[in-house]
């Protein structure tokens, strides 16, 4: 049984080259940020999330490249994926966070089933703004996600995670949905 299976959480360190890194922060710089929602009812509140957030199509060239992550990770995974269901940008900024969330779950079923999230800054750029994700049992512990630039973290979209207070500096990531 490999780790994903067992923990319902992996990453893959360098799934991101720096060039596809430099290309995406210098495509945000064109983009829309709009302040981050939650829930399947897409609220403002501030006391759950602070962050901006940019959305991309999910039939583009980054969303392609992570279903591809995902492809050759399959045996990491072994959850049969279809499509990607979104993909986003999200900027935290000094006072920024994320509390404790899902990205599914049993009342709202949207298809999500895996969650990448793609380290775009690099870890010297800021501080705190951990990604922060609780194991499935029986190992029921809080682990973060490694910071390095290019690191793509998969995990089970029903696993708590956050983001955690970003103390000094900005956080940049990409995040998408597979189902």
């Amino acid at each position: 049984m490999n780790e994903f299976t067992e923990t319902g959480y992996a990453y893959i360190l360098d799934a991101m080259t720096l060039h596809d890194i430099d290309t995406l922060r210098a495509l945000a710089v064109n983009l829309t940020f709009s302040a981050g929602r939650v829930g399947h009812a897409q609220l403002f509140n501030p006391s759950h999330r602070k962050s901006v957030v940019a959305f991309l199509d999910t039939n583009c060239t980054w969303s392609n490249w992570a279903f591809g992550v995902i492809r050759a990770e399959h045996g990491v995974c072994n959850t049969p994926l279809e499509k990607c269901l979104g993909i986003q940008l999200a900027l935290y900024r000094t006072g920024d966070f994320y509390d404790w969330h899902v990205d599914a779950d049993r009342v709202h079923q949207d298809g999500r089933k895996v969650t990448l999230v793609v380290q775009l800054s690099d870890e010297n750029d800021y501080e705190g703004g951990e990604l922060q994700v609780k194991l499935r049992s029986p190992y029921d512990r809080t682990i973060s996600a490694p910071s390095v630039a290019g690191t793509a973290v998969i995990f089970g979209s029903e696993l708590m995670h956050r983001v955690t207070l970003v103390k000094k500096g900005q956080r940049c990531s990409l995040t998408c949905w597979f189902g």
